[in-house]
């Protein structure tokens, strides 16, 4: 009984002394279920402390652990998620056995035979289905196992039943009704806002599951809720493409408004999972094997050197390079000068490839998102994109890809090619900086995974 008031508190006293007005075989019936639920509370309460534990070996703050636990017990995860299960199976065990009671209370259970008889209607286990005609006393079959008492596979959901009579079919298909015509329920079109409900069902058969948080002031969340992000501001984030920028971790969300955050549900049908550093190997061309060299390759290796015709005459007009006899070059010595350096270089090879990395850049498919992505600035530079020549030219003329990123157009550059070529409606960088300004909060606050979601109507806010 202690238990009992050390679970549910002082309040479960008056519950267990109105079980003394009950039957004696329905007190303990009552008493058993609860029983379990004790049992299962523990076997919840050992899985709570053993998570809690593995992850502070790890290291992992309090902070962390807490978005953690919580973040299991929102999307009903591997610790909440089974006490949720146990729960519902006490509750129908219970209901079950009760029904059983009821039907024995009007049998003599000392006189006779009783046939084990299967229920059909929904799938019968294979220790039921083995009884299934069977005959034996009610005695024998109490020290077999009755029906719903735990024995079988199916445990407490057994709806199997002892028939006093030995005339009713060993097998008997419950009553099921019959569907009638398929009503579609319309699934819900996208609205800024929804609520948990509604969000659920919108973002049903989503890569990106579960609830995500962004932080904004107060004002921008407002407007968020009524007309959705604007991701033409440039207060967005540009860093990994034009899109809306999520965290699971709310202290990071918060960390970027004013304390305030929002919560947000996802539809994404396609959606790339990558490690920032594997990402950021794809967009400066990097490869582990020549293999694995492009045709963009070659093109971004021949720009970063200046022997494109293109860039030559730029680099020619913007830093007029001279002779030692202080003349200016022309466009085809000065591209000749540089080709003959890019030649000795190792040129393309030299650029890209590097030794002895043990596949360390081969997670995520970074070898082939690399290419493509340089095949796509290449394709795109030569038929005039204005904005690709922007970038292009730009490395053409700092010798480096290191600051392309700082372009604004660059992130549009980035976003036409992960959405328009690669298909991705959203993108999650795994182990990405956080600024430093995170380390006053939390010293171990350095990573953090970011979901980019590149179209504001694959999100909706959640206002219940």
């Amino acid at each position: 009984m202690a238990d009992f008031i050390d679970i549910f508190g002082e309040d479960f006293s008056s519950v267990l002394a109105s079980l003394d007005e009950l039957p004696p075989e329905v007190e303990t019936m009552l008493l058993g279920v609860m029983d379990k639920m004790v049992y299962d509370v523990k076997t919840f309460s050992n899985s709570l402390e053993k998570s809690v534990y593995t992850m502070q070996q790890a290291g992992t703050s309090p902070k962390i652990i807490k978005q953690t636990l919580a973040n299991d017990m929102g999307t009903g995860g591997r610790i909440f998620g089974q006490l949720r299960n146990d729960t519902k199976a006490s509750i129908v065990d219970g209901i079950n056995q009760s029904a059983k009671m009821g039907q024995y209370k009007n049998y003599d259970l000392d006189k006779g035979e009783f046939a084990w008889v299967a229920v059909g209607g929904h799938k019968v286990c294979m220790d039921c289905d083995g009884r299934a005609g069977q005959k034996m006393t009610f005695a024998g079959w109490e020290a077999e196992g009755l029906p719903g008492s735990g024995w079988s596979v199916c445990q407490g959901f057994c709806y199997c039943v002892l028939d006093p009579t030995g005339k009713a079919s060993k097998k008997i298909d419950a009553p099921v009704k019959e569907p009638g015509p398929k009503v579609k329920t319309s699934k819900p079109t996208w609205k800024p806002s929804m609520t948990t409900k509604e969000s659920s069902r919108w973002a049903k058969n989503s890569k990106v599951e579960g609830i995500l948080y962004h932080g904004t002031p107060s004002k921008s969340l407002e407007g968020i809720g009524k007309s959705g992000f604007d991701l033409s501001k440039r207060s967005t984030g540009r860093l990994y493409g034009n899109g809306a920028y999520f965290t699971r971790n709310t202290v990071v969300a918060q960390g970027y408004g004013d304390g305030k955050m929002g919560a947000f549900m996802v539809n994404s049908k396609k959606h790339l999972s990558i490690l920032s550093n594997d990402y950021w190997y794809a967009q400066m061309g990097k490869v582990d094997n020549v293999n694995d060299l492009t045709r963009g390759h070659e093109f971004m290796s021949k720009v970063k050197h200046g022997v494109l015709d293109e860039i030559t005459v730029k680099h020619q007009k913007k830093y007029k390079y001279t002779k030692p006899d202080g003349s200016l070059y022309t466009a085809k010595e000065l591209k000749d000068a540089r080709m003959k350096d890019y030649n000795k270089s190792g040129g393309v090879k030299n650029d890209f490839y590097v030794k002895n990395l043990e596949g360390s850049h081969r997670r995520a498919g970074q070898e082939n998102l690399s290419g493509e992505w340089f095949n796509y600035l290449e394709t795109e530079y030569y038929a005039g994109n204005e904005k690709v020549i922007r970038i292009v030219d730009e490395v053409g003329l700092v010798g480096n890809f290191d600051d392309w990123i700082k372009m604004e157009d660059y992130s549009d550059v980035l976003t036409d090619f992960m959405t328009n070529v690669k298909g991705y409606e959203s993108m999650e960088i795994r182990h990405a900086n956080l600024p430093m300004g995170f380390r006053s909060i939390d010293p171990d606050l350095t990573t953090d995974t970011y979901t980019i979601v590149f179209d504001t109507k694959n999100i909706t806010m959640i206002q219940d």
